[in-house]
């Protein structure tokens, strides 16, 4: 492999990751809102499980406060980047287990992940007074992560085998 090709390799991880945050903060109409899945967080639950060695906890860490302070709003400055960092560490735990199963079961638990990540989230801002949910906040987006799951899997594996990225 060309050493030029083996260092823009070394910018892929953040890229998809400015990627992800940029997908999240895109402005969509009201009814679609809810539909979006958690791009920042399955971005950095794949590159996880793809490099558990290079990415945890901090990078889930700086990736959530990033997403902190680009939403705003009257929240706990770090209330994502606690909730990312708590669920990338029960990732970091079963990865091996998660590697090996086929993608479906991996959906499966992407959507569980994503609930805990809701529910974290949920408690930080029940802190503030911001508790006003639905039950769209607690199944569409996990259901939209679940069906994107497979598509983000199969995009950034790609992406990483295309640059060797190990």
């Amino acid at each position: 492999m060309p050493i030029r090709e083996k260092r823009s390799g070394l910018l892929i991880i953040p890229l998809t990751i400015i990627l992800s945050l940029m997908l999240a903060i895109m402005p969509l109409p009201g009814w679609a809102v809810y539909f979006q899945p958690q791009w920042p967080l399955l971005f950095v639950i794949y590159w996880c499980l793809a490099l558990p060695h290079r990415i945890g906890m901090i990078v889930a860490w700086t990736v959530g406060l990033v997403y902190d302070v680009m939403i705003g709003g009257n929240h706990f400055l770090g209330q994502y980047a606690l909730s990312m960092a708590l669920i990338l560490y029960i990732v970091l735990h079963i990865h091996k287990r998660m590697r090996i199963s086929p993608l479906f079961q991996q959906a499966i638990t992407i959507f569980v992940l994503i609930l805990l990540y809701r529910l974290l989230v949920f408690f930080f801002e029940s802190l503030t007074g911001n508790v006003q949910r639905d039950l769209n906040y607690w199944l569409l987006s996990p259901a939209s992560s679940l069906i994107m799951w497979p598509w983000i899997f199969i995009f950034l594996r790609s992406i990483r085998r295309r640059f060797g990225i190990q």
